[in-house]
């Protein structure tokens, strides 16, 4: 999983060059999990989507985007 993501994170890092600096620079308290959850919103997954990626429930994702929002006051 954790070579699926350094692949992932590479590619998505070419098409969106400063996303994770930025998000690390304002909101540093960000966990590895949120930032991972971060790019796959940022590429307008579904929650599903996302879930299948991740390995976990679809609701999970709803809960995990809530504490996010909660986090970064959005």
């Amino acid at each position: 999983t954790n070579l699926y993501w350094q692949m992932f994170q590479a590619s998505f890092q070419e098409l969106h060059a400063n996303f994770f600096s930025t998000l690390k620079k304002k909101y540093p308290e960000l966990t590895p999990y949120e930032l991972r959850l971060c790019a796959m919103i940022r590429l307008n997954l579904s929650n599903e989507d996302m879930a299948d990626i991740m390995g976990v429930a679809a609701k999970s994702i709803n809960v995990a985007k809530y504490r996010l929002r909660k986090k970064t006051g959005m």
